[in-house]
């Protein structure tokens, strides 16, 4: 079987038509297109899936009272978000929201909607019930735990609908089986139980969003099921929306941000608000280059700029290695941490081997060892280990470039997943970068003086003055729509 990568997914889509499929009116690819085209690179690498399956086993839909009411209305800006909560000295902050609301909050009326962490295919632990520092945010978790009740009732009552799903989703899986020779049932039920969530919730956040009214939507973070339905409601009420970049578009990753940007996406926003010019490359980018505006990244822009901080956690005649896992490639990463602990055992050498947020139930025991300290708080911020190390290793993680900010020298992996957009846009820096296949390499450099990376270098991954980016930006688009509707009047 050939390789499946990128150009082989989306030959796929445009082969079969996929997006333009319907069930009950509905064009049902978008509803799980992030996970199916992920759950398909998984099962053809033999990987495990984008996360373990989830289930609801402990929902305190009552401490979250904090739930959309009547004064909700007239937004400026909608955020869109799932929890990812950073402990900022005894709070803890939302590295997606916060910002924005400090920097906008003299002049736009901000309103934040986070879906719970049990829908979403990230697990957050308990971070979505941490007591969170964004002024205006409000919580659906009420209404997604409706949307449990009403996909159970569904597949009781609506037995007609569900025999028209069922025949529709065997047909698609049996176009996926031919076109790449794989089985892909263990996904059906899933890709079902997201059908069913658009189906019967559609109504109820159209209403939700006709009541907030908002300017413009920003999306963080992937396009979960929750998000894409807002996203889908938006486009058809010609409401403005904006993709906040979380992750580095390289050549071949993230696969659902990859297509032909000539094409319609439904689940595409308007304008993507990218990091920098070296971390979108543009190759099979569903964003055509006017909806790109490159702002920068406003929560790391705030921690370089903060002064460099002692950390007595640690010996300071250490010489500390962090390296970044990742949880497709866990396995393989925390084998090599094991080894280089093992050959740099007589050294002044320790690793911090942070692990990735879907990572944080995993125990890999080969890497319980003396010179490994292991880091799995999820609410821990990165930039606190990466001030404090000597040099950085990983595969393709963003976080690789976060630390790439703080001059880290930078070690990059043999990638046994064979994908090589952050390769490729590593290479085109001067120095500080090292591209390594075993722990025996990384030994042999560590023997010399590491280099750091230029700051020349690290300005082409991270657009400078991202505040003022932001608010240019974000300023164009709502009074644009200000415009818009007065022109419809």
């Amino acid at each position: 079987m050939d390789k499946i990568d990128v150009l082989k997914i989306l030959e796929f889509e445009k082969k079969f038509k996929v997006k333009e499929r319907n069930i009950l009116g509905l064009n049902y690819w978008y509803c799980r297109r992030t996970k199916t085209l992920n759950d398909i690179i998984a099962i053809a690498n033999n990987q495990q899936m984008m996360v373990d399956e989830e289930k609801i086993k402990k929902v305190r839909i009552l401490s979250n009272k904090n739930h959309i009411n009547k004064k909700d209305k007239n937004i400026d800006i909608l955020l869109i978000t799932d929890a990812r909560r950073i402990k900022q000295e005894n709070k803890y902050e939302s590295i997606y929201t916060d910002e924005i609301e400090r920097i906008v909050s003299n002049k736009y009326k901000c309103l934040t909607l986070e879906e719970p962490s049990w829908t979403s295919y990230v697990h957050m632990k308990d971070s979505h019930f941490y007591n969170c520092t964004t002024k205006n945010i409000k919580y659906v978790d009420n209404y997604e735990l409706i949307a449990v009740i009403k996909n159970r009732l569904f597949k009781i009552l609506a037995h007609r609908k569900m025999k028209i799903i069922n025949e529709e989703i065997n047909n698609l899986l049996l176009d996926m089986r031919e076109f790449f020779g794989l089985s892909f049932e263990i996904i059906k039920d899933n890709f079902i139980d997201h059908i069913i969530y658009f189906l019967t919730m559609k109504r109820t956040y159209s209403k939700i969003i006709e009541k907030i009214n908002p300017k413009c939507i920003c999306f963080f973070y992937r396009d979960f099921p929750f998000k894409t339905l807002i996203l889908m409601i938006a486009k058809e009420k010609n409401i403005p929306t904006i993709e906040m970049q979380h992750g580095s578009y390289v050549e071949d990753e993230p696969i659902e941000k990859k297509g032909d940007c000539k094409e319609e996406w439904k689940n595409i926003p308007d304008y993507l608000f990218s990091f920098g010019k070296f971390q979108t490359c543009k190759d099979n980018l569903v964003y055509k280059d006017n909806q790109i505006k490159y702002i920068g990244n406003l929560f790391l822009e705030k921690k370089t700029k903060e002064k460099q901080e002692n950390s007595t956690e640690f010996e300071n005649n250490i010489k500390y290695i962090l390296i970044i896992s990742q949880s497709s490639m866990g396995e393989y990463i925390s084998s090599f941490a094991s080894k280089l602990s093992e050959i740099l055992e007589n050294t002044n050498y320790k690793i911090i081997y942070k692990f990735h947020p879907n990572e944080s139930g995993r125990n890999y025991s080969n890497l319980n060892k003396d010179r490994i300290i292991q880091i799995k708080d999820n609410s821990e911020e990165i930039y606190k280990y990466q001030r404090i190390s000597y040099c950085q290793i990983g595969i393709s993680s963003t976080a690789i470039f976060e630390g790439i900010s703080f001059q880290l020298p930078t070690f990059i992996l043999k990638n046994p997943e064979e994908f090589s957009g952050i390769e490729k846009t590593l290479k085109k820096f001067k120095q500080g970068i090292y591209f390594v296949n075993n722990e025996e390499d990384v030994k042999s450099i560590l023997e010399n003086k590491l280099v750091k990376p230029n700051k020349s270098d690290i300005e082409m991954l991270w657009e400078s003055n991202s505040k003022e980016n932001f608010i240019k930006e974000i300023s164009n688009i709502i009074e644009g729509r200000k415009e818009e509707k007065l022109v419809q009047k």
